[in-house]
């Protein structure tokens, strides 16, 4: 959870540029912002370019300024603002190019789709991964950072009552500060020769490979790039 600090920092974009300019060191050719919320690092001057890449739809809910509360007026300014002082905003669809321009009247921005190098995926995916080789029980597979609204924990509870009616394996693929409550789940509920933590995977295909069936229950997502993945 924020800190009522860290939630200063981000509102006070200018105060917050003049502390990450003295914490980080060096200048830089690009600065590339992956969230709105650390918009503030734009006011650093750290980099010769400045590019925020949007990932999610979350700053879209702007486009109707009127239906906004008061918070939400003073955040879209804040955003506003430190949007235009990037040189380019980059986003993963069209429609959230067309909303995030009617919210913060924006012409430097631009869809760069997802890229899937389906030849790249396929060959990984033949290599060997002997702890998730086949099994006579169905299979399933969670990819994906192991963060609360991931939804991992609801996928849990069902397996501990599909458990003794359906045997099946879980794999999940990732980590992340939830792991230890994840595992603990597992360890009271009699799961931990059905769950495998594989942990981080700078290759994770073979795990998907050799599954049944790709779980994605995050209860918020932009487009699950894992989905076109597991499709291949």
């Amino acid at each position: 959870p924020r800190s009522v600090w860290d939630f200063c920092l981000l509102s006070l974009p200018v105060i917050s540029g003049y502390f990450f300019k003295r914490c980080i060191p060096g200048e830089y050719d690009y600065l590339i912002i992956l969230r709105s919320g650390y918009m503030m690092s734009a006011y650093s001057k750290k980099a010769k370019k400045m590019i925020c890449w949007n990932h999610a739809e979350k700053d879209t809910m702007y486009a109707d300024a009127e239906k906004l509360n008061f918070a939400r007026k003073l955040n879209r300014l804040r955003l506003k603002l430190g949007y235009r002082k990037v040189d380019a905003t980059w986003v993963v669809a069209d429609h959230i190019r067309e909303q995030l321009s009617c919210a913060f009247d924006l012409s430097n921005i631009y869809t760069l789709n997802n890229p899937i190098n389906c030849d790249r995926i396929e060959a990984q995916a033949q290599q060997f991964q002997p702890e998730v080789q086949d099994s006579d029980l169905f299979t399933f597979i969670m990819v994906g950072r192991l963060s609360e609204e991931k939804g991992h924990m609801r996928e849990l509870r069902a397996m501990a009552k599909l458990q003794d009616e359906y045997p099946c394996r879980m794999i999940i693929v990732g980590d992340g500060y939830v792991r230890e409550s994840l595992q603990k789940f597992t360890t009271e509920h009699g799961l931990t020769d059905r769950v495998i933590f594989a942990g981080h995977q700078t290759n994770p295909y073979p795990y998907i490979r050799c599954a049944d069936a790709l779980l994605l229950p995050s209860e918020k997502e932009s487009f699950g790039v894992v989905l076109l993945e597991a499709m291949i």
